[in-house]
Order: C-alpha cells, then sequence, then structure tokens
C-alpha cells in the first residue's frame, strides 16, 4: 500500500500524475523478489502559489516479513528512510518534484518465505490510496524455468515466462497466481 502526504501547504498534488509499475520475480528456489517504480510527474505551470513544488513524504507498507534491499530517487540511493515493523513493514521517506519534472522513486524488497513444493498460491494486495486520483498499475511477474503458472484471477498478456498485466488503480487490487514448482 503505497501513499503520500503533501507536506508542502500548497495544492501541488492537484497537478501530479502518477504510475506504478510492479516487477516480480520468482526464482527457482522459491524466493519472491520485487521492485516497485513510482513515477510522479508534476504538470504545475510554475512555482506561484498555490502550485508549485510537490513535497512528499512517501510510505509504504509491505508485508511483515520483507527483507527491504535498496530506495533510490531517479537512481540516486536514499539514505534518509524511516522504517517501523509493526503489523506491516512501513517504510518512509521525503522527496520533492519541482514543477514541470518527473522523479522516479524505486524501491527493491523480497518477500522473507519462499515458493513451496508442488502448488502454491501467490497472493499479492494493492491498495488505492482514499481520496487519490486513479493511477496507472502493471504488473509483471516473471517465474524461473521450474516454476508454471496454473492459474491467475486477472486476465494478463503472456510473453514467454512473464507474465504482464496492465489497469489503473481505481479501487484496491487483489492478485491471485496458482504456482507449481518442480
Amino acid at each position: 500500500f503505497p501513499y503520500d502526504a503533501n507536506v508542502g501547504a500548497n495544492k501541488a498534488n492537484y497537478f501530479i500524475n502518477k504510475s506504478l509499475y510492479l516487477k516480480t520475480g520468482i526464482a527457482d528456489d522459491g524466493l519472491i523478489s520485487h521492485t516497485l517504480s513510482v513515477q510522479y510527474k508534476n504538470s504545475s505551470p510554475s512555482n506561484v502559489f498555490p502550485t508549485g513544488l510537490y513535497r512528499n513524504y512517501f510510505q509504504i507498507l509491505l508485508p511483515l516479513n520483507t527483507t527491504l534491499k535498496n530506495v533510490t530517487k531517479n537512481g540516486i540511493k536514499v539514505d534518509e528512510i524511516s522504517i517501523k515493523d509493526d503489523l506491516y513493514k512501513q517504510v518512509g521517506f521525503f522527496f520533492e518534484v519541482a514543477p514541470k519534472e518527473t522523479v522516479e522513486i524505486k524501491i527493491e524488497y523480497s518477500l522473507n518465505e519462499k515458493i513451496g513444493q508442488d502448488k502454491s498460491i501467490y497472493q499479492f494486495v494493492i491498495q488505492k490510496q482514499i481520496g487519490a486520483p486513479n493511477s496507472d498499475f502493471v504488473l509483471e511477474v516473471s517465474t524461473a524455468k521450474n516454476i508454471h503458472v496454473l492459474n491467475q484471477n486477472f486476465s494478463p498478456v503472456v510473453k514467454g515466462r512473464e507474465i504482464i498485466y496492465n489497469t489503473n488503480l481505481s479501487t484496491d487490487k487483489i492478485f491471485l497466481i496458482e504456482l507449481i514448482k518442480e
């Protein structure tokens, strides 16, 4: 569940277009790793109030059994990160997006629990932030040669060992993927 808080005391969030891209890889040992890319485009016409610089405190809730590997902003490592373990792993940090600029946030993490032998169900939930406009969302799942997708509750495009699904976050989404490991 990624969510934002405009802390700039302006209305710049009205001019923010956000798109999310989640790349999920399932390795031959069953390890599930993720790279979430969130792109923020600030279409504010200028720095004049009430538009202008988008000052955002970004937070994401991840499963508690997650190992956070890397967080970057435009390819540069973000060092000042708040991490709290409670019911979920909560990761948060501050960044800015200037008018007519685009910023890409990337978060790399893996689940500490692996896909087991035989059949498994992988469930992924992404939630829409209440009050936020719809965002584009792309889910890409790739598997190792010894792991096969048997079924899923959505209609993806299949390309080799990858399944890709495009949608928008007008509501919360629950993705179920049935896997078999040889």
